[in-house]
């Protein structure tokens, strides 16, 4: 009797504790939403709707990560950002509501069968989650979001196609952004205590970083400002995708990103005049063919790689058994020429007979 007790205690102990570790998490999600949103509407929001909404990636990457069941702290996250703003309560909760159906449709589309991998390790998990998580679940946000505040009398009618589209870009660009980087970081990589590498990865980022002051932050202008490009950007994207891996790229995008959005704040740079011009709709561009480029051929050389692997562990199955069987094997293509002959073939002394 003494020992059920006992375990009932311990096991009531355990579900406060599983509940307390919950609660905490809700907290965590709903103030880390609250602060990446407080970012963008005090620096980088020059219209109503923003085309940089990170929220959304963070939003998604939780979700899917954790469970549905921290919809709650997206949702506490989103109606404080909206209350915040607003200073009001029906509209920003319709808002917030808008944002973590958003979410949860973007899960339901990932998940509707067992084909999605959380961990992006095939193209086609990323393809996926940019479509159906980014793409097509953004439409329920831009949906919801700006139709409220039409109705709320916010802004007019004929400005309502324009913040509806920036709306989804803005959605969509923070899950381009920020949910691969959390997808793919919540697990280190294999490698990550190679430390043979690190020259290597200082070397990237820190031309990386230099490339980035001088294409966005105006540095060395006098010296490199009639060279200064655009595409500078993709060969390091590029090399990290070849020598890191999605990792690696994830990391230096938001590099990029993070150089590209304060030299628009400061008005220095490729993206001056974009934030009073276009509200960042050529950042967006820019950070999103950047992304969707690195991330496909970091994709892309990951899965050939696993490919030339598989093939050589067939082989070296096919040798080991071929190199210890006393049966002779020889392989001849269409012209009749010997391509294949196994050890034992070879002892007889009767290879040489067959051209």
């Amino acid at each position: 009797m003494g020992i059920c007790i006992n375990q009932v205690a311990q096991g009531s102990a355990g579900d406060r504790s599983a509940v307390a570790r919950t609660l905490l998490m809700q907290v965590g999600v709903a103030v880390i939403y609250l602060m990446l949103a407080r970012v963008v509407h005090g620096y980088f929001t020059s219209s109503i709707a923003s085309v940089l909404w990170p929220p959304s990636g963070l939003a998604l990457a939780v979700l899917l990560v954790c469970g549905k069941r921290y919809a709650w702290g997206v949702f506490l996250g989103a109606l404080l950002t909206h209350i915040i703003a607003d200073h009001s309560i029906w509209t920003p909760a319709l808002i917030a509501l808008g944002n973590t159906l958003e979410a949860l449709a973007g899960v339901w589309l990932l998940q509707r069968n067992s084909q999605f991998d959380v961990n992006l390790h095939a193209l086609r998990d990323y393809t996926s989650l940019i479509f159906w998580g980014g793409c097509v679940a953004g439409l329920v946000g831009a949906a919801v979001g700006p139709a409220v505040l039409l109705v709320a009398g916010i802004f007019t009618p004929d400005i309502y196609p324009l913040q509806a589209l920036h709306w989804w870009m803005g959605d969509v660009l923070g899950v381009v952004l920020v949910a691969p980087l959390l997808l793919v970081w919540h697990q280190f990589p294999a490698d990550r205590l190679d430390y043979k590498r690190l020259p290597e990865i200082v070397l990237l980022f820190g031309l990386a970083f230099l490339a980035g002051n001088i294409l966005f932050m105006g540095w060395l202008a006098d010296s490199f400002g009639l060279y200064a490009q655009h595409f500078w950007m993709f060969l390091f994207v590029a090399w990290a995708a070849v020598r890191f891996g999605a990792h690696g790229v994830l990391l230096l995008l938001a590099l990029i990103a993070s150089q590209a959005l304060f030299g628009a704040y400061r008005h220095t740079g490729l993206f001056a005049d974009d934030l009073l011009r276009t509200q960042l709709v050529n950042f967006w561009l820019y950070i999103v063919t950047l992304s969707v480029v690195g991330m496909m051929l970091a994709s892309y050389i990951r899965a050939e790689t696993l490919s030339k692997q598989a093939i050589g562990k067939q082989e070296a199955f096919f040798h080991l058994i071929s190199d210890n069987i006393d049966d002779f094997i020889t392989v001849l293509d269409l012209q009749g020429r010997q391509i294949y002959s196994c050890p034992a073939y070879n002892k007889c002394g009767v290879s040489s007979l067959i051209r």
